[in-house]
């Protein structure tokens, strides 16, 4: 019998611990327990065993507008859990204070008030850390020179021939620091350069220097413009220039990787200087002569610039820098962004001049026909002006004559009249001048007589008044040739030729009062 009771209670105690463990609850959480001023907290609300609820939580303290509020159900009206989430602003040094109330119901009906709360610490912002030093740094089983020093920048290591590849370890002091040029790296004989960069969380870079020596037995030293090149003689971690081809070229007795085109008809090495930089030359093998190869390249062409073999007309000689390379070039003016360089067309092959666009780093190719034809053209049109000019100043001339109409009859007149003048006064000078033989004492008296004349002659002939009457002479001859033109179009013409006049008013003037002059001495 007692077995029996002790087996009921029980099963009541475990009935009802079974009904506590199933009832609905709430707790407040967040992603963080110390925030910084200025950051962010994200608060969550965790509601168990409901199937319906009423939340309503909101912060004080360091932080502003942050509030939550919902009520809803489950889909199924059964009981489930959920999380609810609202993220505040760390406004100032403190503490936020999430507060949480309201009032869940489970699946059976019954509600409960719940409640809850949370702190978060916020402290003043930590400053950024402004260490960009490694701690260390080290070749793998190599030694660097000299030993490691976080402030000394630049290291060299010396391994042998044999080696291709080599590991570059280091750390950083601080944690807040990023580092990159760590980790395994191809090398090829002589100088090879790499970088350890060390960026501090200010974002201050700090580079490390390490130069890799890999030994070359018998290296093939090359100079060119007073620079030492060696040749490189593995081609592993040489890039294959655009349109040319690798193959291999015995020199010095080495089988020495280098690429040729049969469209420029270059035969390229790569080469390294005393600082382990990797350059191309061309390579002629019938004189053993090296030149420094150059390719540019831009959105339509791939050039190899060289210098120029003539001048060009209208240009002047000057240097321009393109990819950090400077080259020889033409231009109009010194601040034009156009200039001209001579180059081969490394896809055709074809060389010559070509543009370059400073702005759009473009070329296209430049034809002196060009010049040529514009040359010609201007020829075309500076005769159009002259012929033009000389048909304006015709026509003005007879313009100025058309209203000088009504003196040019007399004028004409007083012209005749002055050329039988000037017959009369030639027969009497020359009648005077050849006097018959009479006495002594008579020639001279008729001496003195022809003298007198001849005076009285050159007074009569005034030079300035005969070439003004010559000159108004020739250009009545070319009005009257014009008798045929009406009225209407010589004021036509002297309306559109108005402002090319070859005599002023003075001269016309001038002109005039000298026929009427004339004229009245003529009277006299």
């Amino acid at each position: 019998m007692r077995k029996k009771l002790y087996l009921g209670f029980s099963v009541l105690v475990l009935f009802g611990f079974l009904q506590i463990c199933q009832a609905g609850s709430i707790s407040v959480t967040s992603n963080v327990s110390t925030a910084t001023a200025g950051g962010k907290v994200t608060f969550y609300v965790n509601i168990k065993g409901a199937a319906s609820w009423q939340i309503s939580g909101r912060g004080s303290g360091a932080t502003s507008n942050c509030a939550l509020n919902e009520a809803d159900a489950s889909s199924n009206a059964g009981n489930i859990n959920k999380t609810l989430s609202v993220t505040c602003n760390a406004t100032d040094v403190g503490q936020i204070s999430f507060q949480v109330s309201g009032n869940i119901t489970d699946a059976s009906g019954k509600t409960q008030e719940v409640s809850g709360r949370k702190i978060v610490v916020v402290q003043a912002p930590r400053e950024k850390d402004s260490n960009n030093f490694l701690k260390s740094l080290q070749v793998k089983d190599y030694e660097l020179s000299p030993v490691f020093h976080k402030e000394t920048l630049e290291y060299s290591v010396d391994v042998p021939s044999t080696v291709n590849q080599v590991t570059i370890e280091g750390a950083t002091e601080s944690g807040y620091a990023q580092v990159s040029g760590l980790g395994e790296f191809e090398v090829n004989e002589g100088a090879n350069v790499f970088s350890v960069v060390v960026t501090s969380e200010t974002g201050v870079e700090r580079s490390y220097k390490i130069t890799i020596n890999v030994k070359d037995e018998n290296p093939i030293e090359v100079v060119i413009n007073n620079k030492t090149y060696v040749l490189v003689k593995n081609s592993k971690n040489i890039t294959k220039p655009e349109l040319y081809e690798a193959r291999t070229l015995k020199i010095k007795d080495f089988d020495i990787p280098v690429f040729t085109s049969d469209v420029t008809g270059f035969t390229l090495v790569a080469m390294k200087d005393e600082s382990g930089n990797l350059v191309f030359a061309i390579y002629d093998e019938d004189s053993d002569h090296y030149e420094l190869y150059n390719e540019q390249k831009s959105s339509n062409m791939v050039l190899y610039i060289m210098d120029p073999e003539d001048t060009l007309m209208g240009f002047h000689k000057t240097t321009i820098t393109i990819s950090d390379q400077e080259y020889v070039a033409f231009k109009v003016k010194d601040d034009s962004e156009f200039a001209v360089v001579y180059a081969m067309n490394l896809e055709t092959g074809k060389t010559g001049y070509y543009l370059y666009h400073e702005k759009d780093n473009t070329f296209q190719e430049y034809f002196d026909e060009r010049v040529k034809v514009l040359e010609e053209e201007k020829e075309k049109y500076k005769y159009v002006v002259f012929g033009f000019a000389g048909g304006c100043a015709f026509l003005l001339i007879l313009c100025i004559f058309a209203f000088l109409r009504k003196p040019n009859k007399k004028l004409l007149q007083k012209l005749s009249q002055y050329e039988k003048m000037q017959n009369v006064n030639h027969e009497v000078f020359e009648e005077k001048k050849m006097p018959k033989k009479k006495s002594k004492k008579k020639n001279k008296k008729k001496n003195k007589e022809i003298d007198n004349d001849l005076e009285v002659l050159e007074t009569k002939e005034d030079s300035s008044v005969t070439d003004k009457i010559s000159k108004a002479e020739e250009v009545i001859r070319d009005y009257e040739k014009t008798q045929s033109l009406s009225k209407n179009d010589l004021e036509e013409k002297i309306s559109s030729l108005d402002k090319t006049r070859v005599f002023s008013e003075e001269e016309e003037d001038e002109m005039y009062d000298l026929f009427e002059d004339d004229k009245k001495k003529r009277k006299k």
